[in-house]
């Protein structure tokens, strides 16, 4: 009985530990729209959204932890979210700025899908 009620009480804090951090992540997102609203277009999680719902684990297990990285306009709007994020001593972030994405045709990832 008591090995179940600390078991319930362990699930619960990392419950709690886990919607803080969701928390704190959400504040850091709404604070950069809020300051750079042109350049940031959001994080890839809430851009690639899956067709049916039956993809969505796939598309979390694919993304992992890129999917709470930012995507921006461009490298220039990056490096104001880092000098950002480093003066007011928030967590650090990914960005992954659109200017300097490449075609996947000119990596080769194509040639998996032909």
């Amino acid at each position: 009985e008591q090995q179940s009620l600390r078991l319930q009480l362990d699930v619960a804090k990392a419950r709690r530990d886990r919607l803080e951090q969701l928390e704190v992540r959400q504040k850091v997102a709404d604070e950069l729209r809020g300051r750079f609203p042109e350049g940031v277009l959001g994080r890839i999680s809430e851009l690639l959204l899956p067709t049916q719902k039956r993809f969505d684990m796939a598309l979390q297990m694919s993304l992992g932890g890129m999917a709470e990285a930012f995507v921006v306009s461009d490298a220039a709007e990056a490096r104001q979210c880092v000098h950002y994020l480093k003066e007011r001593r928030i967590s650090s972030e990914t960005f992954l700025p659109l200017d300097r994405m490449q075609d996947p045709k000119d990596g080769g990832f194509h040639l998996l899908t032909q």
